[in-house]
């Protein structure tokens, strides 16, 4: 029963990811919009590792340093 439980509590956890993730893809200002599309598809395509690559390299604009 214990398991069940976690296995729950896991795919809970991976579809609040993957939501976020394509909630933040949709209010990304700095995305043109197919960089945006191309963030939906690869979220959608990979459903565990998309949201996770999002958040690690596409959910902050890209920075800028004056020289």
């Amino acid at each position: 029963m214990e398991i069940l439980v976690l296995f729950l509590l896991l795919g809970l956890a991976a579809v609040v990811l993957f939501v976020m993730a394509l909630m933040g893809v949709a209010r990304a200002r700095h995305l043109e919009p197919v960089a945006k599309a191309i963030w939906v598809v690869v979220i959608v395509i990979a459903p565990l590792l998309g949201p996770i690559a999002w958040f690690i390299a596409g959910a902050h604009p890209p920075r800028l340093y004056e020289s």
